[in-house]
Protein backbone atom coordinates (compact mmCIF):
# COMPACT_ATOMS: atom_id res chain seq x y z
CA UNK A 1 0.00 0.00 0.00
CA UNK A 2 2.78 2.44 0.97
CA UNK A 3 4.77 1.46 -2.12
CA UNK A 4 1.82 2.06 -4.44
CA UNK A 5 1.17 5.44 -2.85
CA UNK A 6 4.82 6.41 -3.19
CA UNK A 7 4.86 5.28 -6.83
CA UNK A 8 1.69 7.28 -7.56
CA UNK A 9 3.13 10.40 -5.93
CA UNK A 10 6.40 10.01 -7.85
CA UNK A 11 4.46 9.67 -11.11
CA UNK A 12 2.42 12.81 -10.33
CA UNK A 13 5.66 14.64 -9.56
CA UNK A 14 7.21 13.46 -12.82
CA UNK A 15 4.17 14.55 -14.84
CA UNK A 16 4.05 17.91 -13.04
CA UNK A 17 7.76 18.54 -13.69
CA UNK A 18 7.38 17.58 -17.36
CA UNK A 19 4.43 19.96 -17.67
CA UNK A 20 6.40 22.72 -15.99
CA UNK A 21 9.34 22.18 -18.34
CA UNK A 22 7.04 22.22 -21.35
CA UNK A 23 5.37 25.43 -20.18
CA UNK A 24 8.73 27.09 -19.55
CA UNK A 25 9.84 26.20 -23.07
CA UNK A 26 6.58 27.57 -24.48
CA UNK A 27 6.90 30.77 -22.44
CA UNK A 28 10.46 31.26 -23.67
CA UNK A 29 9.34 30.79 -27.28
CA UNK A 30 6.47 33.23 -26.82
CA UNK A 31 8.79 35.75 -25.22
CA UNK A 32 11.09 35.51 -28.23
CA UNK A 33 8.13 35.91 -30.57
CA UNK A 34 6.94 39.01 -28.71
CA UNK A 35 10.43 40.47 -28.91
CA UNK A 36 10.60 39.80 -32.65
CA UNK A 37 7.17 41.33 -33.20
CA UNK A 38 8.05 44.42 -31.17
CA UNK A 39 11.18 44.87 -33.26
CA UNK A 40 9.19 44.44 -36.48
CA UNK A 41 6.57 46.89 -35.24
CA UNK A 42 9.25 49.48 -34.49
CA UNK A 43 10.75 49.07 -37.97
CA UNK A 44 7.34 49.34 -39.61
CA UNK A 45 6.59 52.49 -37.61
CA UNK A 46 9.85 54.03 -38.84
CA UNK A 47 9.05 52.98 -42.42
CA UNK A 48 5.54 54.36 -42.09
CA UNK A 49 6.80 57.73 -40.85
CA UNK A 50 9.30 57.89 -43.70
CA UNK A 51 6.54 57.22 -46.22
CA UNK A 52 4.31 59.89 -44.64
CA UNK A 53 7.10 62.43 -45.04
CA UNK A 54 7.64 61.35 -48.63
CA UNK A 55 3.92 61.73 -49.41
CA UNK A 56 3.92 65.20 -47.79
CA UNK A 57 6.95 66.18 -49.87
CA UNK A 58 5.32 64.92 -53.06
CA UNK A 59 2.09 66.74 -52.25
CA UNK A 60 4.06 69.92 -51.76
CA UNK A 61 5.80 69.46 -55.13
CA UNK A 62 2.48 68.69 -56.79
CA UNK A 63 0.84 71.77 -55.23
CA UNK A 64 3.77 73.91 -56.32
CA UNK A 65 3.55 72.65 -59.92
CA UNK A 66 -0.20 73.38 -60.00
CA UNK A 67 0.50 76.91 -58.76
CA UNK A 68 3.07 77.44 -61.50
CA UNK A 69 0.62 76.21 -64.17
CA UNK A 70 -2.08 78.58 -62.95
CA UNK A 71 0.29 81.57 -63.12
CA UNK A 72 0.94 80.96 -66.82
Amino acid sequence: MQEQRRTAIEEKLRVTQASRDELQTYATQQSGLVSDLQSRNSQLSIDNESLRRRVADLQQVWTSSDTVKVKF
